[in-house]
């Protein structure tokens, strides 16, 4: 078990510091700034505040879900994550470790992954801000009015999730949820990749 702990952090430390994973991180940040814009801006023309809770609603949507799990897949496509230690590692600490270690680092990464796009969310609306347990004003509004369409949101806020959950419970159970399905998700890839030995694992996931 230890080994593969240690394979899981060399894996962490040589994954997400490639220049591919940063760039996609900043691709999304654009993404999710420029589809929460129009709630900022709908936010200061009416002159209120917005609570921070755009997560599960961004969860919710079908456009965001696709670029979030087509991001995602692009993240595992270099499963089974054979770099030039690969054999060294492999000879040190045995295949199953390995083995072990890479898939403790798809659900790392992946609970990594949704994070940074919880933190977008809540940095994309920040300077229209109002930090509150509560929905607020301007999301009970996207909920029951066509505020949304007015303003342009490309998304849509359903009074269900509004009038049946609190902020924290929708933003919980999105986040749990988001990460069980980029990590099934990491580790379908990771299954195909290494059978194969070729990039199948993206191949099977677009047949999804």
């Amino acid at each position: 078990m230890s080994k593969g702990v240690r394979v899981f952090c060399f894996q962490l430390k040589q994954e997400l510091v490639q220049v591919r994973v940063l760039i996609l991180f900043m691709i999304l940040a654009v993404f999710i700034y420029s589809y929460l814009e129009p709630v900022a801006d709908l936010a200061q023309a009416a002159s209120e505040k917005v609570s921070p809770w755009a997560f599960p609603h961004l969860i919710n949507d079908y456009i965001c879900q696709m670029v979030f799990l087509v991001s995602a897949v692009f993240l595992f496509s270099t499963a089974p994550f054979e770099g030039k230690a690969h054999y060294y590692i492999i000879q040190r600490s045995g295949r199953f470790s390995w083995q072990l270690g890479n898939v403790l680092y798809i659900l790392a990464s992946s609970f990594l992954f949704v994070g940074v796009i919880w933190v977008f969310s809540v940095i994309s609306l920040l300077s229209q801000t109002r930090f509150s347990g509560d929905w607020g004003i301007i999301w009970g509004t996207l909920a029951r009015t066509n505020a949304g369409n007015q303003y342009g949101v490309p998304f849509t806020v359903f009074a269900y999730i509004v009038g049946v959950f609190s902020p924290v419970e929708a933003t919980a159970i999105s986040f749990l949820l988001e990460w069980a399905c980029v990590a099934w998700m990491g580790l379908v890839v990771y299954l195909f990749n290494y059978i194969t030995k070729k990039m199948t694992g993206i191949l099977a996931m677009s047949f999804r």
